[in-house]
């Protein structure tokens, strides 16, 4: 009977060199587990998008359901006279606005975790990756680095024209 080794890499991870014992007993083995990569780590999101939306329908559902019923007129109420229970606009208006974005914000969130799960995008860092990847733009942080000193630079001169102007800030230039 041959013995097994308890201790087996992943497949994903690169085999250490003997050498690296120390090392590797040194790291935290909960970073590694952070490190990998997880496919379905947005299925969550996608899944409580997904029952959120279903509340959120059967909610309007309920609620549509509801004001009709009570626009019904009672039996014996004639119909010459004012309804019993009168409409009140801002109440129904306020109702409509909760249900509508109670709606846009569950299939959002379904469609938000739908798009990241069924595209296996991990993360921000996976996201910029390809996008510019997409773009044609290189690996290297090049274009933002010149955006945060083109952003420094812009910065750095309104604040010199602010420390310049004084008092001047709230006269228009007409004199008033």
């Amino acid at each position: 009977m041959a013995q097994t080794s308890l201790t087996t890499a992943a497949p994903f991870a690169p085999m250490a060199s003997p050498g690296d014992e120390s090392s590797r007993s040194k790291s935290n083995p909960l970073s590694d587990i952070a490190r990998r990569p997880n496919p379905d780590r947005f299925l969550p999101l996608f899944l409580a998008g997904g029952a959120f939306f279903f509340l959120s329908v059967v909610t309007t559902r309920r609620s549509l359901h509801r004001r009709a019923v009570a626009s019904y007129p009672s039996f014996y109420h004639p119909s010459n006279r004012p309804p019993v229970n009168p409409v009140n606009g801002a109440a129904e208006a306020a109702q409509a606005l909760g249900i509508a974005t109670m709606n846009v914000v569950s299939g959002a969130m379904m469609v938000t975790g739908g798009v990241l799960w069924g595209m296996r995008i991990q993360g921000m860092d996976d996201m910029r990756t390809r996008m510019r990847r997409a773009m044609g733009v290189g690996e290297s942080g090049d274009a933002d680095q010149e955006l945060e000193e083109w952003v420094a630079g812009v910065l750095s001169r309104k604040e010199e024209r602010e420390g310049k102007g004084g008092g001047e800030e709230g006269k228009r230039k007409d004199g008033r």
